[in-house]
């Protein structure tokens, strides 16, 4: 009885501790909208009578919000019917998005509010940091 309950324990460690290639990478996906946002500035928000948002700068070619048609100098206000207060709550909510999940994005273009369904694109981590280290190269001389 002994040893089949060592054999049992060294089991579950094992499968405890045991990586599951699937699972791993799964762990690793996470929303992606496609596009690089700022802060909206207090004038603006004064002006157009918001309280937040987050700023479209750029938007990237062929990504979920290109597809959906958002636009340089669209301001995110709501994903879902969360309050997007700044650029760091949208990334945020869009990360914990499923890919290929729908949402809904209100924004404003030209001080109209409107909204847009959008499928929510796959981000992997590394394909982030494989931007980043991207855009750096091409910034350096």
């Amino acid at each position: 009885m002994k040893q089949v309950m060592s054999m049992f324990t060294a089991l579950l460690v094992i499968s405890c501790f045991s990586v599951n290639p699937v699972a791993a990478e799964k762990s690793k996906l996470s929303g992606y909208l496609g596009v690089h946002i700022q802060d909206v500035s207090s004038a603006l928000k004064k002006q157009l009578g918001i309280s937040g948002g987050a700023l479209i700068k750029e938007v990237e070619e062929n990504s979920p919000a290109d597809k959906a048609g958002l636009e340089e100098d669209d301001i995110i206000l709501e994903v879902d019917s969360s309050k997007i207060r700044k650029p760091s709550t949208l990334s945020r909510v869009i990360r914990r998005k499923k890919p290929n999940s729908k949402a809904r994005l209100v924004f404003l273009r030209n001080g109209k509010k409107q909204s847009v369904d959008v499928t929510i694109g796959e981000s992997k981590k590394s394909n982030i940091a494989q931007h980043f280290n991207t855009a750096l190269a091409e910034k350096t001389p």
